[in-house]
């Protein structure tokens, strides 16, 4: 596992660099570095205990990735003398995540690349320890995926709060972050949709011209940005009519978004929710996204209650349904359907507050159109997204770059455009657009953390730089 502890390792000397500069959880009287060895400790324990008991194998692998000597029996005295919950585990975690956001806003890294590699590194290290068994305990995977959604979740937010607060002290880290619609338990909930977190106060969120500007600034997608730029259009000259008092006609602003995964199409979706608001369209302009696993029950009727809550909630703002062909595939005995007649009747109903957005594969979404005789009538105006080029591609990758304030060297920009330039042309099933190209940036990043670890004293170059060693030893088939 030389992957883990070296990360481990990469870990522990960011945290005693960034407590040299007072970033540090003082109130606890742990060093930083013994802190986030004391979180990972409960979380290995906390996963292990599922099954009432501590393995060997669970102690040898939490000893080897975070260069510990735990014996089964110190761990047994451990658990009876502390309680590890879910919540208390998330909170010990979180404050890491947070000190995490507040280094890289102290040393000028825009979107957070430490905050995010930390995450990224817990996910990694809950795959190897729950799998390592060779089979995977569904109660331990979803608990640990609660508590990465939970966490990147808060640390999402806290970005996007930093980012409309640009005068706030750069070490200030809001502690009252709401957990609101965040799963906090380790049960399976109700409903597995996924859902953005409603604006709450859209006056201090970007202006029309700033969300235009985000649009236009989008790698690719001219035709899209084309045809969105003309709705726009149209949206402002109906209302400078409706305030002049001309007649007005109707306009539908549902949409089909057509592509395949990673062109942006859910991207896309955010930035129109907040610019239909800004134009008054809608009065909340929040976006709700969700896809059959959100809308279908398990039982007769119970797909109408789900579904409708899940609208009532959209109510105001955009609905973004992905993969919406899977609603129509099923027959007509599947539930889909049921979903398909409530998200419709909610249009009609909602018809002057609620917009929604299908999205999913260009020749599955026609036969979903097809499917329902409301559809086609409803979803007259279809966007599409077409899969990005090698420049788009090494592009975004440039952009992703810079965001985390991170160069990458002439060599290693050659080859990156050649990987993207051969994976375009090999027509690959599993081609996933700029998804591909954010797991392109997360192995460099990961690969990058692994050549300069162990690097005696790490310079503030070897931090920021991409090499060609960190991306020649890609593969993402």
């Amino acid at each position: 596992m030389p992957d883990i502890q070296s990360s481990v390792k990469f870990i522990y000397s960011l945290s005693s660099r960034f407590e040299e500069n007072g970033i540090a959880p003082t109130e606890t009287g742990l060093s930083f570095k013994d802190y986030i060895q004391l979180s990972f400790m409960k979380y290995l324990i906390f996963l292990s205990e599922y099954d009432k008991s501590i393995s060997t194998k669970e102690v040898a692998l939490t000893n080897e990735f975070l260069d510990m000597s735990l014996t089964t029996e110190s761990i047994q005295t451990f658990v009876l003398e502390n309680t590890i919950t879910h919540d208390s585990l998330y909170d010990s975690l979180a404050k890491i995540v947070k000190l995490f956001v507040t280094a890289d806003s102290t040393f000028g890294v825009e979107n957070g690349s430490v905050s995010l590699m930390f995450i990224q590194f817990l996910n990694k290290m809950t795959v190897e320890f729950i799998s390592a068994d060779g089979k995977c305990d569904e109660k331990q995977a979803y608990t640990s995926a609660s508590i990465l959604t939970k966490l990147r979740t808060m640390r999402n937010i806290i970005i996007g709060q930093r980012k409309r607060i640009l005068n706030a002290p750069a070490a200030v880290i809001p502690d009252n972050i709401s957990s609101d619609n965040i799963t906090s338990d380790g049960k399976k909930s109700e409903s597995s949709q996924k859902q953005e977190i409603p604006i709450t106060d859209n006056d201090n969120c970007e202006s029309l011209e700033e969300l235009m500007q985000m649009l236009a600034e989008l790698s690719g997608l001219e035709e899209v940005k084309k045809d969105l730029n003309s709705l726009i259009n149209l949206l402002k000259v109906k209302k400078l009519r409706e305030e002049r008092g001309f007649p007005q006609s109707d306009i539908s602003l549902h949409m089909v978004f057509s592509g395949n995964p990673g062109t942006g199409k859910t991207t896309v979706a955010r930035l129109i929710s907040k610019i239909y608001y800004r134009l008054g369209v809608l009065s909340k302009g929040h976006l709700i996204e969700v896809d059959r696993s959100g809308l279908v029950g398990g039982y007769v009727g119970q797909t109408a209650i789900k579904t409708k809550k899940i609208c009532d909630s959209a109510i105001g703002g955009l609905l973004f349904i992905d993969e919406a062909y899977t609603l129509s595939t099923g027959g007509s005995n599947d539930f889909g359907i049921e979903a398909i007649n409530t998200i419709l009747k909610a249009m009609e109903d909602n018809r002057d507050d609620l917009v929604v957005i299908v999205a999913g594969y260009p020749d599955l979404m026609n036969e979903f159109l097809e499917s329902n005789p409301g559809l086609r009538s409803r979803f007259n105006k279809i966007i599409q997204f077409n899969d990005y080029s090698p420049e788009e591609l090494i592009e975004i990758f440039k952009n992703i770059c810079a965001k985390s304030k991170l160069n990458i060297s002439s060599d290693a920009e050659n080859y990156t455009y050649g990987f993207f330039e051969k994976r375009c042309g090999k027509n690959i099933r599993n081609f996933a657009n700029a998804r591909d190209v954010r797991n392109y940036f997360e192995k460099a990043l990961t690969n990058q953390a692994d050549r300069i670890a162990n690097i005696p004293d790490i310079s503030d170059e070897d931090l920021m730089t991409i090499r060609l060693e960190d991306v020649s030893r890609i593969t993402l088939d």
